[in-house]
């Protein structure tokens, strides 16, 4: 009866622990669906949207300079600055 569904309980929450937020985040995808599919890839297209200017404009704030992309030592910069 009772006694047995708290075990249960405690070992679903013990192999949530266990996950990773990227694991719980990937397996709510993928019980979402094609839906979860799209949704991660409107979050990722918005995320890298946003985060690229700001690491450029945060790059020229500290440098004096638009980073030179065929420049290696630029490259290096930015992606400290990343």
């Amino acid at each position: 009866g009772n006694a047995v569904a708290p075990a249960e309980d405690e070992c679903i929450i013990e192999e949530e622990k266990e996950l990773t937020e990227t694991q719980k985040l990937l397996k709510q995808v993928k019980e979402a669906g094609t839906a979860g599919v799209v949704s991660y890839a409107l979050w990722e297209l918005a995320f890298w949207f946003f985060s690229i200017p700001v690491c450029v404009f945060g790059y020229r704030e500290l440098t004096g300079h638009w980073p030179n992309l065929s420049d290696q030592e630029d490259l290096q910069k930015l992606g400290a600055e990343a």
